[in-house]
């Protein structure tokens, strides 16, 4: 689902790297195989391809220095400090974050995902409203707001 959300990016053809959308999967140390998991995961249900797209997916530490060329975040637990820092560096350069747990988007994150009775979006409205990011109206209609 997570790449679908990205397509959901009305600017998502401008934020391609090498021509192609591509995710940054950031993680904790402790989280790397399930990073890993997540990332093939991913990979085998799209094989390389999402509509018309190219996908690949990075795996990148919070402990690196270096920010990842992305078209899109995904951000694993971590401590508040660490998902701030990539976050900030993601709304500067306006590029969408979705985190892996509803309750991190307290730290400005713009999409989760709630798994309940039913798998839906959530959307923080607020930090969306501070972004440079346009998002497809059908999103909009669908999320919960957060």
């Amino acid at each position: 689902m997570i790449p679908k959300l990205v397509l959901m990016d009305k600017d998502i053809d401008t934020k391609k790297v090498d021509d192609s959308i591509v995710i940054a999967i950031y993680y904790e140390e402790h989280d790397y195989n399930f990073a890993i998991l997540f990332k093939n995961a991913i990979f085998k249900k799209y094989k390389g391809n999402i509509g018309k797209h190219k996908l690949k997916c990075v795996l990148k530490r919070y402990s690196d220095s270096q920010k990842s060329k992305a078209s899109a975040i995904y951000l694993l637990p971590s401590n508040r400090k660490n998902m701030s820092r990539i976050i900030d560096f993601a709304n500067k350069n306006s590029i969408l974050t979705l985190t892996f747990s509803v309750d991190d988007l307290k730290n400005n994150a713009l999409i989760s995902i709630d798994i309940d009775k039913k798998v839906s979006p959530v959307l923080n409205f607020k930090a969306l409203k501070k972004s440079d990011i346009s998002l497809r109206d059908i999103l909009l209609r669908i999320a919960r707001r957060y």
